[in-house]
């Protein structure tokens, strides 16, 4: 065999050798990523658990105390931007922050039932 033909077969083997070590970095790195992800699902998911549960029914909970309950739980949680509570209507019954700049988010479902009219 000539030098051309053993040089072809020895990067053929260097390239398949690359290509089944970049397969296994990037299953790896698939992994961690799966496994970041599912936690911090697990972990948000738990929070909007936590409310419902302290917030109770929206029909027999109070609007300040439901209000209060999103203050707080939205406080405690760097991850959400905004959180809330709607009733059967789909009507913001309390929301965290109330203002963003000086300009109001929602107040309490009249934002909401405005445009619904």
């Amino acid at each position: 065999m000539s030098i051309f033909c053993w040089a072809l077969i020895g990067m053929r083997l260097y390239l398949a050798h690359e290509n089944t070590a970049l397969a296994e970095k990037v299953s790896y790195t698939t992994d961690i990523a799966q496994k970041r992800m599912a936690g911090w699902i697990r972990e948000n998911h738990q929070i909007i658990r936590n409310l419902s549960t302290v917030a109770g029914n929206p029909d027999i909970t109070p609007t300040a105390t439901m209000q209060h309950y999103v203050e707080t739980l939205k406080n405690t949680s760097s991850v959400f931007f905004r959180m809330g509570i709607i009733d059967k209507f789909s009507r913001s019954i309390a929301y965290s922050p109330l203002s963003i700049d000086g300009d109001p988010t929602g107040d309490s479902g009249h934002s909401l039932n405005r445009l619904q009219r």
